[in-house]
C-alpha cells in the first residue's frame, strides 16, 4: 500500500487490559485520561478493535499495512506463537479445533519487533534440549516417562505436548519443584526471579513449565527483540515501542484466562530462537532497529532525516518532543504519529521518533527464516 493522499496526523487508541502498567502510558496521553489505571497498549493504526483517530478530527484512519503500538507491560503477557504467511494463508487440520472452528483469524502472518524504551524484561525462544533434560530431570516424577524420554532425545514438540498431558495434580506438584530445576540448570538470579513470579500467579498453569523452558531477555533501553513466526514468547515487564504486521493470529499456551490451544501453538512453534539487537547507526542522526530479512525496517531518529522516494507504507510515531513532516508542514506531538505521503521528503524530529515502513518487495512476513535452519539459538 502506497499512501498517495497527503500525509495525515493520527493519535493513539488506548487499550486498558488487566496486564497493563499503572499510568504506564501516561507520557504518552492527555493529562488525567485513564489515570490511576492500568494503561497497556496505545495503537496507531486501523486495527477494527481500535482504529486511530485523524487529528484533528472527525474520522479515523481506515487502511494501514503495519500496526504500530506504544506498550507498557505491568505484569506478564501469555505465553504465544504466531505463524507465517504460508500457513495463515492454507492452515493444516492441526489449526481447526475438534468442532470445525479455525483457530486463525484471518489469513496473514504475524511478525513483531519491540524496542525498548525502559528496560524490558521477555522470555522468548525454546532453551537448548540439554538444560531442558537438566531442568526437568528434579521437577517430574519417574512417571512422566513420556516427557522424560523427549526432553533425553532433544525432541521439544514431544516435551511440550508431553508437558500438557500430564494430570493436573503433577502439574502442580511439578510447578511446586521448579526451583530445583532452576537451580540445577544455573539460570541466573534475574531470570530465577521472574519465573519465581510467574509460579506464584499461576501455581496451577502448565504455561509455568512451558515459561521455564524458555530463554530470558533483559533488554537495555533501545535493544530491540525480533519475534518470528514459530517464536515462542511471553513479554513480563516494561515499556517499548512495538511494531507488528496487522494480524490477530495469537496462538495461546498459557499464562492467560484467554482461551488456550496447546496443540495448535505447539504445531506453530520452532526450536529457534528471538534476535536481539543493539541499534545501528545509519545516518547521523538515525539508527536501525531492525535485523536483515524483516518483513519490515524500523529507525529511529533524533534530528532532521531526509525520506527517500517510496512505494510503500510509513508510519512516525512522536516518542519524546516534537516530530515534523517537512513537505507537509504537519507536526506531531508525543503521543501522536504522521502516516506518510508517498511524497513525503524529510522528518524533523525535536527529541525522538520511531520510523516504521513496509515497502514493495518486502520479505515474506517469517522471511528472517529464510534458509530453513532448525537448530537451537542461545540469546542474541
Amino acid at each position: 500500500m502506497t499512501v498517495t493522499a497527503p500525509s495525515r496526523i493520527i493519535g493513539g487508541h488506548l487499550q486498558s487490559y488487566p496486564w497493563g502498567m499503572l499510568d504506564g502510558l501516561s507520557a504518552w496521553l492527555p493529562p488525567g485520561r485513564a489515570a490511576g489505571q492500568p494503561q497497556a497498549e496505545l495503537w496507531f493504526g486501523a486495527h477494527p478493535h481500535g482504529r486511530s483517530p485523524l487529528v484533528p478530527g472527525p474520522g479515523h484512519l481506515d487502511q494501514a499495512d503495519l500496526l504500530v503500538k506504544l506498550l507498557a507491560a505491568g505484569r506478564p503477557l501469555s505465553i504465544q506463537v504466531h505463524p507465517d504467511e504460508a500457513t495463515a494463508a492454507a492452515p493444516g487440520p492441526e489449526l481447526f479445533t475438534a468442532d470445525g472452528a479455525s483457530i486463525l483469524v484471518d489469513h496473514r502472518g504475524k511478525e513483531e519487533i519491540l524496542i525498548a524504551l525502559t528496560p524490558v524484561r521477555a522470555l522468548a525462544g525454546l532453551c537448548p534440549a540439554p538444560r531442558m533434560a537438566v531442568l526437568l530431570d528434579p521437577v517430574l516424577p519417574a512417571s512422566a516417562t513420556g516427557v522424560r524420554a523427549a526432553a533425553a532425545a532433544g525432541d521439544p514438540g514431544a516435551v511440550l505436548a508431553g508437558l500438557f498431558d500430564l494430570p493436573a495434580s503433577t502439574v502442580t506438584d511439578a510447578i511446586s519443584r521448579l526451583p530445583l530445576g532452576w537451580q540445577a540448570a544455573g539460570l541466573p538470579v534475574a531470570h530465577i526471579e521472574d519465573l519465581s513470579a510467574i509460579r506464584g500467579a499461576s501455581p496451577d498453569d502448565p504455561g509455568v513449565l512451558v515459561a521455564s523452558l524458555l530463554e530470558h531477555h533483559i533488554l537495555r533501553p533501545w535493544q530491540a527483540i525480533h519475534i518470528v513466526p514459530g517464536v515462542l514468547h511471553a513479554y513480563l515487564a516494561g515499556v517499548g515501542v512495538e511494531v507488528m504486521t496487522p494480524s490477530d493470529n495469537v496462538v495461546r499456551l498459557g499464562l492467560t484466562s484467554k482461551p488456550i490451544h496447546p496443540a495448535a501453538g505447539i504445531t506453530l512453534t520452532r526450536p529457534i530462537g528471538a534476535v536481539v539487537t543493539d541499534p545501528t547507526l545509519i545516518g547521523p542522526v538515525r539508527w536501525r532497529h531492525t535485523p536483515a530479512g524483516a518483513h519490515f525496517t524500523v529507525d529511529s531518529i533524533r534530528g532532521r532525516v531526509p525520506l527517500p522516494a517510496a512505494e510503500g507504507y510509513r508510519i512516525a510515531v512522536c516518542v519524546e518532543g516534537t516530530l515534523g513532516d517537512e513537505a507537509s508542514g504537519s507536526s506531531a506531538t508525543a503521543g501522536e504519529a504522521i502516516v506518510l505521503a508517498a511524497t513525503a521528503t524529510a522528518l524533523t524530529a525535536a527529541g525522538v521518533a520511531v520510523v516504521a515502513d513496509v515497502t514493495a518487495g518486502a520479505p515474506p512476513i517469517g522471511g528472517a527464516l529464510a534458509g530453513g535452519a532448525e537448530t537451537w539459538q542461545t540469546p542474541g
